[in-house]
Protein backbone atom coordinates (compact mmCIF):
# COMPACT_ATOMS: atom_id res chain seq x y z
CA UNK A 1 0.00 0.00 0.00
CA UNK A 2 1.23 3.50 -0.86
CA UNK A 3 1.09 6.61 1.32
CA UNK A 4 1.75 10.05 -0.13
CA UNK A 5 1.87 13.44 1.53
CA UNK A 6 1.84 16.46 -0.77
CA UNK A 7 1.24 20.16 -0.66
CA UNK A 8 -0.12 22.41 -3.35
CA UNK A 9 -0.90 26.06 -3.86
CA UNK A 10 -4.54 26.88 -4.42
CA UNK A 11 -6.74 29.95 -4.27
CA UNK A 12 -10.04 28.16 -3.76
CA UNK A 13 -12.64 29.33 -1.28
CA UNK A 14 -14.52 27.32 1.34
CA UNK A 15 -17.38 26.54 -1.04
CA UNK A 16 -14.88 25.00 -3.47
CA UNK A 17 -13.32 23.03 -0.61
CA UNK A 18 -16.75 21.70 0.40
CA UNK A 19 -17.29 20.52 -3.18
CA UNK A 20 -13.81 18.98 -3.31
CA UNK A 21 -14.48 17.09 -0.08
CA UNK A 22 -17.86 15.80 -1.25
CA UNK A 23 -16.48 14.44 -4.52
CA UNK A 24 -13.25 13.16 -2.93
CA UNK A 25 -15.05 11.22 -0.23
CA UNK A 26 -17.24 9.49 -2.80
CA UNK A 27 -14.37 8.70 -5.17
CA UNK A 28 -12.01 7.64 -2.40
CA UNK A 29 -14.52 5.14 -1.01
CA UNK A 30 -14.93 3.65 -4.47
CA UNK A 31 -11.14 3.40 -4.91
CA UNK A 32 -10.18 2.16 -1.41
CA UNK A 33 -8.33 5.41 -0.66
CA UNK A 34 -8.25 7.01 2.76
CA UNK A 35 -6.66 10.24 3.85
CA UNK A 36 -6.74 13.65 5.36
CA UNK A 37 -6.90 17.12 3.81
CA UNK A 38 -5.60 20.24 5.51
CA UNK A 39 -6.72 23.53 3.95
CA UNK A 40 -4.99 26.81 4.73
CA UNK A 41 -5.05 30.22 3.12
CA UNK A 42 -2.47 29.37 0.48
CA UNK A 43 -3.54 25.86 -0.43
CA UNK A 44 -3.54 22.28 0.72
CA UNK A 45 -1.60 19.61 2.51
CA UNK A 46 -3.00 16.15 1.95
CA UNK A 47 -2.04 12.64 2.97
CA UNK A 48 -3.57 9.87 0.89
CA UNK A 49 -3.13 6.15 1.33
CA UNK A 50 -4.32 3.10 -0.54
CA UNK A 51 -3.44 0.59 -3.25
CA UNK A 52 -0.37 1.69 -5.22
CA UNK A 53 -2.11 1.93 -8.58
CA UNK A 54 -5.07 3.88 -7.19
CA UNK A 55 -2.79 6.39 -5.46
CA UNK A 56 -0.68 6.85 -8.60
CA UNK A 57 -3.84 7.47 -10.65
CA UNK A 58 -5.12 9.99 -8.09
CA UNK A 59 -1.80 11.88 -8.04
CA UNK A 60 -1.89 12.07 -11.85
CA UNK A 61 -5.47 13.37 -11.69
CA UNK A 62 -4.52 15.99 -9.08
CA UNK A 63 -1.70 17.16 -11.34
CA UNK A 64 -4.24 17.95 -14.06
CA UNK A 65 -6.67 19.71 -11.69
CA UNK A 66 -6.52 23.49 -12.30
CA UNK A 67 -7.40 24.13 -8.64
CA UNK A 68 -3.93 22.89 -7.65
CA UNK A 69 -0.63 24.41 -8.74
CA UNK A 70 2.94 23.68 -7.71
CA UNK A 71 2.14 20.23 -6.34
CA UNK A 72 5.09 19.04 -4.29
CA UNK A 73 5.33 15.46 -3.05
CA UNK A 74 6.72 15.72 0.48
CA UNK A 75 6.67 12.02 1.28
CA UNK A 76 6.00 8.86 -0.70
CA UNK A 77 6.40 5.47 0.88
CA UNK A 78 5.07 1.96 1.10
CA UNK A 79 3.17 1.28 4.32
CA UNK A 80 1.48 -1.74 5.81
CA UNK A 81 -1.16 0.08 7.85
CA UNK A 82 -3.20 3.21 7.28
CA UNK A 83 -3.09 6.31 9.45
CA UNK A 84 -6.74 7.07 8.60
CA UNK A 85 -8.42 3.68 8.09
CA UNK A 86 -11.95 4.93 8.75
CA UNK A 87 -11.85 8.20 6.82
CA UNK A 88 -12.42 8.45 3.09
CA UNK A 89 -11.21 12.04 3.61
CA UNK A 90 -10.74 13.75 6.95
CA UNK A 91 -10.56 17.54 6.92
CA UNK A 92 -9.09 20.41 8.91
CA UNK A 93 -9.00 24.13 8.09
CA UNK A 94 -5.98 25.94 9.50
CA UNK A 95 -5.51 29.57 10.34
CA UNK A 96 -2.59 31.38 8.74
CA UNK A 97 -0.22 31.03 11.71
CA UNK A 98 -0.59 27.26 11.96
CA UNK A 99 -0.37 26.91 8.19
CA UNK A 100 2.92 28.79 8.23
CA UNK A 101 4.13 26.62 11.10
CA UNK A 102 3.37 23.53 9.03
CA UNK A 103 5.21 25.01 6.05
CA UNK A 104 8.21 25.79 8.26
CA UNK A 105 8.37 22.11 9.27
CA UNK A 106 9.40 21.10 5.79
CA UNK A 107 13.06 20.78 6.63
CA UNK A 108 12.83 17.05 6.02
CA UNK A 109 10.31 14.31 5.33
CA UNK A 110 10.15 13.08 8.92
CA UNK A 111 9.53 16.59 10.29
CA UNK A 112 6.61 17.31 7.97
CA UNK A 113 5.04 13.89 8.61
CA UNK A 114 5.37 14.40 12.35
CA UNK A 115 3.80 17.87 12.19
CA UNK A 116 1.00 16.71 9.91
CA UNK A 117 0.12 13.78 12.17
CA UNK A 118 0.37 16.03 15.23
CA UNK A 119 -2.40 18.27 13.80
CA UNK A 120 -4.87 15.55 12.86
CA UNK A 121 -5.71 13.72 16.14
CA UNK A 122 -7.80 16.64 17.42
CA UNK A 123 -10.09 16.13 14.46
CA UNK A 124 -11.02 12.65 15.57
CA UNK A 125 -13.18 14.28 18.23
CA UNK A 126 -14.56 16.99 15.94
CA UNK A 127 -15.67 14.96 12.90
Amino acid sequence: MKQILYRSISKVDEIDVTNILEVSRKNNKANDITGFLIFHLDGFYQMIEGPDRNIEELVTKLGRDPRHTNIEILSSKDVETRHFPDWSMGYLKLGKAIGLSLADSISNEDAILEKFLELTPACYQVT
